[in-house]
């Protein structure tokens, strides 16, 4: 099959790995990939693609999309937000072919009740939504609700698996080898800074308390330059604290392997939890906790439960994780099965043929 898959920018994020895990697995079940985006990052492409024969990637121009795309002879269009949307649904009208659309998070351009909104809703064969938040918001605005499935966001088992905890690793960031390592995936933006702002107003506190705290922060954003201020000054502070920055990564594994904690949210949370990591989940709402057998529909599939709370209540409740490796290592292990049953990429892919199979 030839599936153009189009996307606005091809960033360091959630929604990117998303379509490029997806874009790679479908390479390797032997279709054929055109990415079709307004910017990308070759870095974050060669790592999901590999070089891969059947892959094309194509800038959008200032001309007919329609023109960039048609060489190609796509079976079927899949268009992803924002403006993407728009000209998939110009080229899958232009070209008689059939356009899928993904929503990923709680908006609906591109598929609202405006006239271009209609239109695009009338069109589409298929609305793929990231959850059911996703899907409830669209279920009560677009035009053609009976198009709306799900096919949540899924990790590649192959990619993500348990990892030992490798505490010889701290030492390649000037981290203390033995003590307590928080590892924090996240972008440095959007409102997800304020938890990690509220983390490091707590560092001192939970240094002195648990005899040592390191404290690694994986990501980038507008957000970094403050951050590493914040982080520098707070060291000054506490004796037995080491914070490292490493800024953006395309591959996170090394630190999740050294982490005996991690705080993330979504895409992030998973691949954490794929990897055998306790996972204490903050996103630009507040806190949900620890992710475990029973809360983990609540925060991935609706997206309840995130609440802001005290620094108090934050030290209390990062200093109990610490306290308790039994109970750190058996919601890692729930947290692993989870993945394995309900975030899997294989059978997310086989879910996403299907669909493609019944409009080719």
């Amino acid at each position: 099959m030839r599936i153009a898959l189009f996307a606005d920018r091809l960033e360091l994020g959630g929604v990117e790995t998303h379509i490029l895990s997806f874009a790679s697995e479908l390479l390797r079940r032997g279709h054929h990939i055109l990415l079709y985006s307004g910017a990308a990052y070759q870095e974050l492409l060669d790592y999901f693609v590999h070089g891969h024969e059947s892959f094309q990637h194509v800038n959008w121009s200032q001309d007919n999309p329609t023109d960039d795309v048609r060489q190609f002879c796509p079976d079927i269009i899949h268009a992803h937000p924002f403006t993407s949307i728009v000209k998939g649904y110009m080229v899958a009208r232009e070209l008689g072919k059939p356009l899928i659309v993904s929503m990923h998070g709680l908006y609906d351009f591109g598929l609202d009740r405006s006239p271009l909104g209609w239109e695009v809703s009338r069109d589409v064969c298929r609305i793929i939504a990231a959850d059911m938040g996703v899907a409830s918001l669209l279920l009560n605005c677009v035009a053609h609700p009976e198009k709306v499935s799900i096919i949540r966001n899924c990790i590649d088992l192959t990619t993500f698996h348990p990892l030992p905890l490798d505490q010889a690793a701290r030492l390649e960031l000037d981290l203390e080898e033995k003590w307590f390592t928080i590892v924090v995936v996240s972008r440095l933006g959007d409102n997800k800074e304020t938890s990690i702002l509220q983390l490091l107003r707590c560092a001192p506190e939970l240094s002195s308390r648990l005899g040592g705290l390191n404290i690694v922060i994986v990501g980038d954003g507008p957000w970094i330059t403050h951050i590493r201020d914040k982080a520098t000054e707070t060291m000054k502070m506490a004796r037995n604290l080491r914070v490292n920055l490493t800024g953006r990564q395309l591959d996170v594994r090394k630190f999740l392997g050294m982490a005996d904690l991690v705080m993330a949210c979504g895409r992030a949370a998973l691949e954490a939890m794929a990897c055998q990591r306790p996972v204490f989940t903050a996103n630009a709402f507040g806190y949900a906790g620890v992710i475990d057998s029973n809360n983990h529909h609540d925060i991935f599939l609706h997206r309840r439960g995130y609440a802001w709370i005290s620094d108090e209540e934050l030290t209390s409740q990062l200093i109990d994780l610490a306290n308790n490796e039994v109970y750190r290592k058996n919601v890692a292990e729930q947290g692993l099965e989870v993945i394995r049953c309900y975030h899997d990429l294989d059978e997310a892919t086989t879910q996403l043929e299907r669909i493609y199979q019944q409009y080719v």
